[in-house]
């Protein structure tokens, strides 16, 4: 998993004040607990833990769990529409993305076949979300750059 590769030295640091608190089990059934019923409910679905377990085993590693809190952490969507873990290009509403509180976002699949349940339809993939988003802060900067004159007198 890439987290492994190129890690954010903030995830790094919560992961190992979270491992250093616990046993190595009690790190992992912490976890695994926390991640299915308490801080979580969204990411509590067995298709994502077997997507995050290594195939062939039962049990969980440690490295299993840390890529879950990586997953979870990092704010990975979960479909709204199917639960699935979204590990590609999505949807997400516009409109509730501009609005504090939660984002409404689906998956392809569900977007296509209109199985989900939303107030508004204001849907655009997760990169061009991205790319507007970059554009407006071009334009703010732009602006501040403008204003900067004015400030000085």
């Amino acid at each position: 998993m890439a987290c492994y590769r190129n890690p954010p030295d903030e995830f790094w640091k919560r992961v190992r004040e979270e491992y250093d608190s616990r046993s190595e089990e009690q790190f992992k059934a912490y976890h695994l607990i926390a991640a299915t019923k308490d801080r979580f409910p969204g990411m509590a679905n067995q298709q994502l833990f077997n997507k995050v377990k290594k195939k062939g085993r039962d049990g969980w590693d440690t490295k299993d769990v840390i890529t879950l809190l990586y997953i979870i952490w990092s704010g990975r969507p979960v479909c709204d529409g199917c639960g699935d873990l979204v590990t590609g290009v999505y949807f997400t509403c516009r409109t509730c993305f501009n609005c504090p509180g939660e984002t409404f976002n689906v998956c392809p699949h569900c977007r296509q076949s209109g199985k989900f349940d939303h107030h508004h339809n204001d849907f655009v993939d997760n990169f061009n979300l991205l790319h507007v988003k970059r554009e407006q802060l071009k334009q703010l900067q732009n602006v501040a750059s403008g204003l900067r004159p004015l400030l000085k007198d």
